[in-house]
């Protein structure tokens, strides 16, 4: 009765729409006759005088779908008699569930994952339980084909998230880490991780005004700064300068600052996560410290080549 006022022809005209639909890679699975009994379409079928085509493996007990449709389900039936139409009802409800919880996870990752790789602690830890497992299971997930085991996302919590502050805690699964820095939790690829864990190769460049360099940090330019700021002296420009890494112990005294101080401890407290502090660069023109570059920008330091309507480097984000 579904389909009799669409005929064959209607029928094969949906099919095609359908192959199409493939082709084109938005492929749609269309089952109107899910709520419908085997003995039902078999008989439409013969009405209609279409080919009923039985897969053998239908047979096979061997197999638990069709030890369940041959024994189990017959059983059920002789004591629940509505049971087809119970089930119809209860998967039309748990597909409703299942829209729903699309759209609350829908507005939970809106609110919590605030860049691409990273998502905001504080934001998670104000919806419920069952809504961070849902939210946490499609964000480790990422590119990857499966969601995680529960196991995993507990571990997660458990060992990253409620890790204490101080701690350097990592999960790894399938192709991504996972850490913590501050209030944010992030999420990186095997090759981004193994990255961020090797110093940058010294590197050498010949400053020149409004050109632009690729270094270890990304791109730079090099721009003049207004005549009233203090910048790099232009005697530097056309001179060879050196990008090393840290070696650890190093300190600095930076522009308008009191002293000297470690740098790790500078890094530390511009909150700069632990894994981008390995891609800080130190600038010098021979042997002296002229400015450092790190994820945040560039910092000058006290040293004799400075100068108002100088020039510095910017990094391009």
């Amino acid at each position: 009765r579904l389909l009799q006022g669409s005929g064959v022809g209607g029928l094969a005209a949906m099919a095609e729409q359908e192959r199409r639909s493939f082709v084109k890679g938005a492929y749609l699975i269309w089952r109107p006759m899910l709520n419908l009994a085997r003995e039902d379409i078999e008989a439409w079928a013969n009405t209609l005088q279409l080919p009923y085509i039985q897969d053998p493996m239908n047979d096979d007990i061997h197999y638990d779908r069709v030890w369940c449709r041959k024994q189990l389900w017959p059983l059920l039936k002789q004591r629940f008699h509505k049971m087809q139409q119970g089930i119809c009802r209860s998967a039309v409800l748990m597909q409703d569930a299942d829209e729903i919880l699309k759209e609350v996870l829908e507005s939970d990752v809106k609110a919590c994952v605030t860049a691409k790789h990273q998502l905001d602690l504080n934001a998670l830890n104000q919806i419920s339980q069952a809504r961070q497992r849902q939210l946490l299971s499609i964000w480790m997930q990422g590119e990857q084909h499966y969601r995680p085991p529960l196991a995993m996302i507990e571990r997660l919590k458990k060992e990253v998230i409620y890790a204490k502050e101080d701690a350097t805690s990592q999960l790894h699964f399938g192709q991504y880490y996972f850490v913590r820095f501050a209030e944010h939790l992030y999420r990186f690829s095997e090759s981004e991780w193994h990255n961020f864990r090797q110093n940058p190769p010294s590197q050498t460049f010949i400053p020149m005004l409004d050109q632009s360099y690729t270094l270890t940090l990304g791109q730079i330019n090099i721009v003049a700064v207004h005549q009233d700021e203090i910048g790099l002296a232009n005697s530097l420009l056309g001179q060879q300068l050196h990008l090393v890494p840290r070696q650890g112990g190093e300190r600095v005294h930076l522009l308008g600052r009191v002293g000297h101080r470690p740098l790790k401890k500078l890094l530390q407290d511009a909150k700069i996560a632990p894994w981008e502090r390995h891609q800080t660069q130190i600038l010098m023109y021979h042997n002296d410290i002229i400015g450092v570059l790190t994820t945040q920008g560039f910092w000058l330091v006290e040293q004799p080549f400075l100068e108002k309507g100088g020039w510095l480097p910017r990094i391009l984000i």
